[in-house]
Parts: structure tokens; sequence; C-alpha cells
């Protein structure tokens, strides 16, 4: 299961708008890249700011890759 928590602007894709915030949770696919998963919640990469994956702030460098 992938969980995605969403701040700011991007609260409009949350499928369920909890006390603790906005999530979204899909079911996890063995080639999911930041770029996929935010293709399949609509996200477009040029609307997100800050990359965490596993709790880690990912370098900005890294972006172009994870974002695809």
């Amino acid at each position: 299961m992938i969980e995605v928590r969403l701040f700011g602007d991007l609260w409009r894709y949350a499928d369920d708008l909890t006390a603790s915030g906005a999530v979204v949770y899909l079911p996890a696919g063995r080639s999911s890249t930041v770029g996929q998963v935010l293709a399949r919640v609509g996200i477009d990469p040029d609307e997100v700011s800050n990359v965490f994956v596993n709790g880690c702030l990912l370098p900005r460098s890294a972006y172009p890759i994870t974002l695809g």
C-alpha cells in the first residue's frame, strides 16, 4: 500500500480528509516511481514543491529522475 499525504492546495486530490490531514491510499506496484504515483492521483509534477519518500526529504537534484 502506498500512502500519499497531501498538503496545501494539493488537498483537493484527497480521497479522505481526516483530522490527521489529506491522505490518498493506492495499491503498491513493483515499479511505482514518484512520478507514476503522482500520475495515478492526477497531480501535475509542476504542482509539487517537496517530495518525501519513507519520511526522508528527497533532494531537488533527484526530482527530474523521480518525477519523470
